[in-house]
């Protein structure tokens, strides 16, 4: 009877430290996992696994986990990584992030932001910040058609 005692105790003390009960490498882009945000809300991936190819997306990541690419010339991330969250530990390794292009939607000046204590750890990691970038305000073409009716009542 102590030993089921002593192991259920075990099993809270588990679950209650954060470990995660069914971790699992999860690949991007693929079926259940289209973009790396659809992974990294998935909190059964702890170990996402990028194909060589450009993602245009921007990352928000709120728990440790690692985001492994396959090299940090054909991994690449335009856009945004934003780390956050006291106790969050991310990995990244073999890919980069570019926060300089013009058609970087929501126009980032810092490419990786690490804030509210989380930590990033990286390896053959490329970090291209936007400096002085002219930025779309639109995408998807909105911008391209005439402005100059909604430009005019702008307080």
């Amino acid at each position: 009877m102590l030993s089921y005692r002593v192991m259920g105790f075990a099993v809270v003390a588990w679950i209650a430290s954060g470990t995660a009960l069914w971790a699992a490498t999860c690949s991007v882009p693929s079926g259940g996992y289209p973009t790396i945000q659809a992974a990294v809300d998935d909190p059964v991936c702890s170990q996402i696994d990028l194909q060589s190819q450009v993602y245009q997306e921007a990352v928000a990541i709120e728990r440790s986990l690692a985001l492994l690419g396959v090299s940090s010339s054909t991994t690449i991330i335009v856009g945004q990584v934003l780390i956050d969250g006291g106790s969050s530990v991310v990995t990244m390794t073999d890919l980069k992030v570019d926060a300089s292009d013009a058609a970087v939607s929501g126009c980032f000046r810092d490419a990786v932001v690490a804030r509210g204590g989380a930590r990033l750890l990286g390896s053959n990691l490329a970090v291209v910040n936007a400096s002085g970038v002219a930025c779309l305000l639109f995408g998807d073409g909105f911008e391209s058609g005439n402005s100059a009716a909604w430009s005019a009542t702008t307080p």
